[in-house]
This record gives structure tokens, sequence and C-alpha cells, in this order.
């Protein structure tokens, strides 16, 4: 699942890791549209998903939501709570959007991705001095002016 300002997308993908339905639906980024927008949204685009796949959501049994909007825990917690409650899917994890988008991207070596979309922000991940999850986050900006904002 990838979730933001403007748009949801969720991938439907099978235990020899192929792609089996998509779908779309309006935005998930629970800051701005609320947790249960965000949630509504997320199992809109994943009914079409299924719809698309030919298949039940009660067959699906893990799903990962990457969302802007879910840096901080409590809110991670709160869409996790609502969407298990209304999905019945059991074991899901809630990133940011920012950290599927590094992970494939560099599919979990050293790298960095930049986001610019309706909200942007750049992610990075070493091999050294990495936090618990492995993550860095970019801390120097460098503007085009030349200007130190800091």
């Amino acid at each position: 699942m990838d979730g933001g300002g403007t748009k949801t997308q969720a991938l439907l993908i099978d235990r020899k890791q192929q792609l089996i339905g998509e779908g779309t639906a309006g935005p998930s980024n629970p800051l701005r549209v609320g947790v249960e927008t965000a949630v509504s949204n997320i199992l809109k685009a994943v009914n079409q998903a299924c719809d698309n796949a030919a298949i039940s959501r009660a067959d699906i049994v893990s799903g990962t939501l990457g969302l802007a909007g879910v840096r901080r825990s409590d809110m991670k917690q709160r869409v996790r709570a609502s969407f298990q409650e209304q999905s019945r899917i059991k074991h899901t994890n809630v990133l940011t959007d920012a950290e599927i988008a590094l992970f494939a991207t560099t599919l979990g070596k050293p790298g960095v991705v930049v986001i610019a979309g309706t909200g942007s922000v750049c992610l990075g991940m070493s091999g050294e001095g990495m936090d618990k999850h492995g993550l860095s986050r970019i801390r120097d900006i460098y503007y085009l002016d030349g200007l130190d904002r800091k």
C-alpha cells in the first residue's frame, strides 16, 4: 500500500511475489484527511485490488501500509488499529511512505530516496550509524540561494 495526500495505491502480491491485483482510491494521509477517511480510502483501494485479482479480502494474510503522515508512533497505532478492525487483516505493518520507497529503491542496501509529491521528504540508509530500524533521516538542508536557514 502506498498512500499520500493525493491518492492511495494498493498492490496485491501472491506467495510467489507476483503482482495479482491493483487498486486506487483517494488520499490516505491521516494528518490531512483524518484517520477514518484515510482508512476508508485504503479499504477502497484494497477492495478494488481484490476485485481485479478475483479474490476475497478474507484471502489476504498480511499487509504493509506505507503512508504519508504516520511518522509519529501514536498515529501509526491509530491507523493500524482502525485498519485491522475494519479489514480483519491481523498481520498489518504501518510505515511511512518514505520507508517503503527507500526499501523498494534500495532493496535494503545503503541508499537515499527523495519523495517530491504532494509532500516531500528525503530518507537515507547507510551501513553505519543507523537507528533501531536501520534508517537515518537527512538532517542538513542546502538551499539553492546559498542562505543558511538553520
